[in-house]
């Protein structure tokens, strides 16, 4: 679930794991090479197979056991939801069990300790504090993590300090509720403050641009405008949009093609600020376009912006910094990393999700994927300015027509062979085939389309590939850690098939 906030009635509801990864995530950035859902299958198949044999094992133990606790917090009422995944009866109480899968082999996994998990185990600390808290102790708490490189399996007793936890509950909370009071003062500030054009005077045809745009937000409707080049539709657009979206407390994202329209979209801002705007608007840019790094390779180990990226970040300095600046063109979030030695396009997300205005390539708003990197809730208090929407209706069809390359599978083939040798052979084997499926899929030209062809691809041919793609998957996230590499065919290939085979379903 999301962290949602009550303003009126001064409520905020979130999960274990939003207290924990997004109220304050300490420690390393690290932006994993295996497609998201092809890990999470994997995931819950451990955790379903994991507590199936422990219902086996002990006939006490029930699965995924809902639990909450609310506690008032600077006068907000914080109600904290998360589910067990498994919970058992004791002489001493109930144990509390969390189930998690490693890429690490069981020799990594056999010698460790519940001090080496801290994400983890602060998720069993968590649970029991919420046992205790509810009057449903005692309770202690087990981490089980296995290993899917090998089936390895082991359990992990959990030192759980109450006083300390009850501490970190009040802490995160506090720093929640003193963010969101921020942006209650500061939307009041916006909703009371001037709403300037960026020029001197309107030209000829912005002023009634400007009252469409106003009009629409206020009505909560669409607005396709159309006008001829040099109208200064950016300009007035925006007047009318911030107009009404300071009164009624909306953000905006604005999603452009091309990056002169988000420069353009960044100077006329930069002169409504200069007239008395009060905003904080943040662009976006590709993650290629901002790193610092020798490689684009957001892991730890491979990059020195990412490792201790969240710790760097931990006292909330530098995004109030960044937020004091009205308007943060990219440019200036790359030296604002620089700098702070924080990684440039994490460090953009991070602001544009406490943004007023939000520039933008048209991947930000439509692509969920991309979306879902930034922005915190959902677009339920957003309005979308989409510039040069003509342009919208192919990149549309790329979000949920994903391709499949017989030419990268070959690619990643020969690559493989050459980076990692005959360790490589099954991922090579892997290729191949999906290479000769796209292959031996095409039938027929498509007549309205020159140079495409129509295919049809056999489903369980399909099934078999994906269920190999994500052993394989795995397997290679932990043979990337031993050669961080720079230009990868084979990961690109991965995550096409993973969300050629997502749009599919």
């Amino acid at each position: 679930m999301a962290i949602r906030f009550k303003d009126e009635e001064r409520c905020l509801s979130l999960s274990v794991r939003d207290l924990l990864e997004r109220a304050q995530p300490r420690g390393d950035l690290n932006i994993g090479s295996l497609a998201g859902t092809a890990r999470m299958a994997i995931g819950r198949a451990v955790h379903e197979d994991e507590q199936a044999a422990r219902k086996e094992e002990e006939s006490a133990y029930d699965a995924e056991v809902s639990v909450r606790y609310s506690i008032v917090v600077q006068g907000w009422e914080c109600t904290i939801r998360g589910r067990i995944d498994g919970l058992m009866q004791s002489e001493d109480g109930v144990l509390v069990e969390e189930i998690k899968s490693t890429l690490m082999p069981g020799e990594v996994i056999e010698g460790s300790k519940a001090a080496d998990w801290p994400q983890w185990s602060g998720q069993v600390e968590l649970y029991v504090w919420l046992l205790e808290a509810s009057g449903k102790g005692p309770a202690s708490g087990q981490l089980v993590v296995v290993s899917v490189a090998d089936g390895t399996r082991v359990l992990l007793s959990v030192d759980v300090d109450l006083e300390k936890i009850t501490a970190l509950v009040q802490e995160r909370l506090g720093r929640l509720v003193e963010e969101r009071e921020d942006w209650i003062a500061w939307k009041k500030t916006r909703a009371e403050g001037l709403v300037p054009f960026a020029h001197d005077v309107f030209r000829e045809g912005q002023e009634p641009i400007a009252r469409e745009a106003l009009d629409a937000v206020e009505r909560g409707q669409q607005l396709l405008l159309s006008a001829p080049t040099g109208t200064g539709k950016t300009a007035a657009v925006l007047q009318g949009v911030l107009e009404s979206a300071a009164k009624r407390g909306l953000r905006v994202f604005y999603a452009t093609s091309k990056g002169t329209q988000r420069e353009m979209v960044e100077r006329s801002l930069s002169e409504m600020v200069k007239r008395g705007l009060p905003i904080r608007a943040v662009s976006l840019t590709a993650r290629e376009k901002l790193c610092l790094n020798e490689v684009v390779d957001c892991r730890p180990q491979s990059c020195r912006f990412a490792e201790g990226h969240f710790d760097r970040l931990a006292d909330g300095r530098v995004l109030a910094e960044g937020l004091r600046e009205s308007v943060i063109p990219t440019a200036r979030v790359r030296r604002l990393g620089e700098t702070e030695h924080l990684c440039p396009h994490a460090l953009s997300s991070d602001l544009a999700s406490r943004a007023d205005i939000v520039v933008g390539d048209y991947n930000y708003a439509f692509d969920p994927q991309m979306s879902s990197s930034w922005l915190s809730n959902d677009w339920d208090d957003w309005v979308v300015i989409v510039d040069e929407a003509h342009n919208l209706v192919e990149r549309a069809r790329g979000y949920d027509s994903p391709r499949l390359s017989a030419s990268l599978a070959h690619e990643a083939e020969f690559w493989l062979a050459d980076t990692y040798g005959k360790g490589s052979s099954v991922h090579g084997q892997f290729c191949h085939d999906l290479a000769t499926l796209i292959e031996d899929a095409w039938v027929d030209p498509d007549l309205g389309r020159e140079g495409e062809w129509e295919t049809e691809f056999q489903a369980q041919a399909i099934a078999e590939l994906k269920e190999r793609s994500a052993e394989l998957g795995l397997h290679y996230a932990l043979m990337r850690t031993r050669i961080p590499v720079d230009e990868d065919p084979y990961q690109d290939l991965l995550r096409s098939f993973d969300r050629f085979v997502d749009v599919l379903a």
